[in-house]
């Protein structure tokens, strides 16, 4: 690419991305296949919905009909943004073969607490996220070759700390395919065994050196082409439906 394209290119998608206005995924509706250890074993569907003042990103996961006779999962999991991409609340109704769970965590962030609607509660850093609002921040944000991405993520009363380096992939004739972040986990503060049962896919987010691999495809959208997480009990990879 000349050197004059591709500096407009940068100016162009920085201008794009800056802020943090999602409106340009309100009308997306993304499906994705889930592999585990390499089967087809469940499909899922991302998408936003705006409230008066609120974003809510909404994630379904529910397993494909053969896999229903040995592990059923139905699970949706939901998670509430202010404007400035603030997490407010996260929810999740799950319905799986060895767990059924409604579970809400609203953040007070006058006190720094996170506090379950089960009696649970948790302090936090300032500006934490679930891997829910750090997907959507990563996707809004302008990217380029070497930039170091980090975040703070509560998972469920877990608080991990994710680094990561941003790589351009690009295809034979190239163009730009994707950026691709491989982030590892380091514990934000000591991870304590949950005093509750979660779900296997909270349960299999983050691991003490494991990894998350996020694959965002060109701006404006960036849409997420691939996540790869999970350890030794087995990868998962959900890959976005063409």
């Amino acid at each position: 690419m000349p050197l004059l394209l591709m500096c407009i290119y940068i100016l162009i998608s920085s201008t794009i991305l800056s802020g943090f206005d999602l409106s340009r995924f309100q009308n997306e509706r993304l499906e994705f296949d889930i592999l585990y250890r390499g089967i087809n074993a469940a499909y899922s569907e991302m998408w936003l919905e705006s409230g008066d003042s609120t974003t809510m990103i909404n994630w379904m996961v529910k397993s494909r009909p053969l896999v229903d006779l040995l592990f059923r999962i139905n699970n949706f999991y939901q998670t509430v943004i202010d404007p400035n991409g603030v997490l407010l609340k996260s929810q999740k109704v799950i319905d799986q073969k060895n767990i059924q769970q409604q579970w809400i965590i609203d953040y007070n962030w006058q006190i720094n607490q996170a506090i379950s609607d089960q009696r649970h509660s948790w302090p936090i850093p300032q500006r934490c996220h679930n891997i829910l609002a750090m997907l959507y921040d990563l996707r809004k944000t302008a990217l380029a070759r070497g930039d170091s991405v980090s975040y703070i993520l509560d998972i469920e009363s877990q608080l991990w700390q994710i680094r990561g380096i941003v790589n351009p992939l690009y295809n034979s004739f190239g163009n730009l395919q994707a950026h691709e972040i491989v982030f590892t986990f380091s514990p934000a503060r000591d991870i304590q065994t949950r005093a509750w049962k979660t779900d296997i896919v909270t349960n299999r987010l983050a691991r003490p050196n494991s990894q998350l691999i996020i694959h965002l495809g060109p701006p404006p959208q960036q849409q997420p082409m691939l996540l790869q997480f999970g350890g030794d009990g087995g990868i998962v990879e959900m890959r976005l439906k063409n």
